[in-house]
Formats: C-alpha cells, sequence, structure tokens
C-alpha cells in the first residue's frame, strides 16, 4: 500500500439533473488504467462511491481488481482501488 492519497487526485464536478445531481471524477494512470468513481448521494453523511477501472478511456472488465463495477465504497477504500489500478502491468 502506498503512503499517498490517491483520492486527492479526483477533480469531481457535478453532472446529472437538476432532480438527480451526482458528481463525477475520472484520472487515468501512466500506465493506461484509470478510475471513473461517481457518488450518487454526495449530499449525505457518509456518503459512499462506485468505482469503474478503465483501460485507454473505456471501461474495463477483466483485471484482477473487478469484473464489474465496485458499488458502494468509502474513501478508503476507493483510495486503495485507485492505489491498485495505479499498479496494473502495462499491455
Amino acid at each position: 500500500m502506498s503512503n499517498m492519497n490517491f483520492f486527492n487526485l479526483l477533480d469531481f464536478k457535478e453532472v446529472g439533473s437538476s432532480v438527480f445531481p451526482y458528481i463525477r471524477a475520472s484520472h487515468r494512470f501512466p500506465n493506461g488504467y484509470g478510475v471513473s468513481v461517481v457518488c450518487w448521494d454526495h449530499t449525505k453523511p457518509n456518503r459512499r462511491y462506485e468505482v469503474a477501472v478503465l483501460h485507454e478511456g473505456k471501461l474495463c472488465y477483466d483485471t484482477w481488481i473487478t469484473d464489474d463495477v465496485l458499488a458502494h465504497r468509502t474513501v478508503g477504500e476507493v483510495d486503495q482501488i485507485m492505489f491498485d489500478v495505479s499498479q496494473l502491468a502495462i499491455r
């Protein structure tokens, strides 16, 4: 595990509609992988995040990290996922 706070690399923007707003951010690492992070309940305390792994900007479901979207994650869990993604081998 790294001491770096990967979560702080995310620059969230509010998107969605005025009826159902949410926030989204993405980050790409030098290995060609990245993450897309969404928070559907960003106005509530104890918010949770949904993380998708990306490869070359497209959804990627074939890493050891996950074969789907990772839902209901804490900031600490998102940070660890981002670290793991940053360590994936270049393909």
